[in-house]
């Protein structure tokens, strides 16, 4: 954990007060534009399942670690900073703001997110020891 992290991770939440997002939404902003890898890793390492984002997240690292890697999908299609603009900044709904990015229907984001997602955190799993 470095402070620097902690700060932008809190300087972000402070630049969305007043969007009504998901919690997955808002901390997995968070959680990128910090860089904390520590509740993706914990999530992973736990061997928790990468879901639909639209089922409940009931525990709170599940939050930050599937918003996180939300996020990062949304980074790797080149999406993030748009949605973040028209989300914080333009005070678009956050739904509206992805599909907006995106160019495709929330359903789509669901899925293909998701499935993206799972490969994603396969990734991050730690190899196996060495016999």
């Amino acid at each position: 954990m470095r402070f620097e992290r902690i700060v932008y991770h809190e300087l972000t939440h402070v630049f969305q007060r007043g969007v009504d997002a998901p919690d997955w939404f808002n901390e997995g902003m968070a959680q990128l534009v910090s860089g904390d890898m520590n509740a993706l890793c914990a999530f992973v390492e736990q061997g928790r399942v990468v879901d639909s984002i639209e089922r409940g997240l009931a525990e709170t690292n599940d939050i930050y670690a599937r918003g996180h890697i939300f996020w990062k999908w949304l980074d790797s299609r080149g999406a993030a900073r748009e949605v973040a603009r028209a989300a914080v900044l333009d005070r678009r709904p956050w739904q509206e703001a992805l599909e907006s990015a995106l160019h495709i229907p929330w359903p789509m984001i669901v899925r293909t997110e998701r499935e993206w997602s799972e490969r994603e955190a396969e990734k991050l799993k730690p190899d196996p020891p060495a016999k």
